[in-house]
């Protein structure tokens, strides 16, 4: 895998970008739609799943508060595997509206788990809420090892939601998660890694307005070093699983 460095004068056009965006005045927003506090959490995803390396309990999900131009975001996302093997992924992050409902997000990603922890600094982009395409993409910049000056990363997600009937109804979601190196939190494990991509696709029924119970199967193929450092654990690269658990909102 190649080891890219850190370049001075991509860091100092992404912060002019930055700056420029913060203060430049929210399109598509009116005054009064940025007016008052307002909130909101949903549990994406809270699964059990089941694949060839066995059981395993996961979940996603994403809290905000604030206006329609300025929001605090939290996102978490996590899995505990049976064998004793976990990883979550805890992010805190400022949100600011600058063009049709897309945001701009800075802050902090924390990774935790059965292996060391590490921080990470956070940029990106997410579209708009409650439209049948959510999307983000996220940047991650944190201190390298003995092979890399910094360790960097991109995750990039989409989700799709088709509303088949009043109760029923069907969604589908891509992520895909690409770093520089792979550290030591992973040289152990047989979860995700740094490096992979995950397809799902999950049949809902609601219960109510908040509550969506699901079924359906999810896909992981890890890639490069996270793939090699799995299978030298014992683990395989490539996963197929069956997934059943709840969508709640609030």
């Amino acid at each position: 895998m190649s080891r890219p460095r850190a370049s001075r004068p991509a860091c100092l056009c992404t912060w002019a970008l930055a700056t420029t965006l913060i203060g430049a005045p929210a399109m598509a927003q009116s005054p009064t739609n940025d007016s008052g506090w307002r909130g909101g959490f949903v549990a994406e995803e809270l699964d059990v799943r089941r694949d060839d390396a066995g059981s395993v309990l996961a979940w996603d999900a994403t809290g905000h508060v604030g206006t329609a131009r300025n929001r605090a975001w939290l996102r978490t996302e996590g899995e505990e595997r049976e064998e004793g093997i976990s990883s979550q992924r805890l992010e805190l992050l400022w949100g600011r509206t600058f063009f049709a409902g897309t945001e701009l997000v800075l802050g902090a990603r924390h990774d935790s788990g059965t292996l060391p922890s590490r921080t990470y600094a956070a940029a990106g982009l997410q579209g708009p809420e409650g439209r049948s395409l959510q999307w983000d993409v996220t940047g991650y910049l944190g201190d390298g090892s003995q092979r890399a000056d910094v360790h960097a990363g991109l995750r990039a997600q989409a989700r799709y939601a088709w509303k088949l009937t009043d109760r029923w109804s069907l969604r589908a979601r891509a992520e895909a998660e690409y770093w520089n190196e792979d550290h030591e939190r992973f040289a152990e494990g047989t979860g995700s890694g740094p490096c992979e991509v995950r397809v799902g696709l999950r049949l809902g029924y609601a219960t109510s307005e908040r509550v969506t119970w699901y079924v359906g199967g999810e896909w992981l193929y890890q890639l490069q070093d996270t793939a090699e450092l799995n299978e030298q654990a014992g683990g395989d690269p490539q996963s197929l699983g069956l997934v059943a658990g709840l969508r709640v909102g609030i």
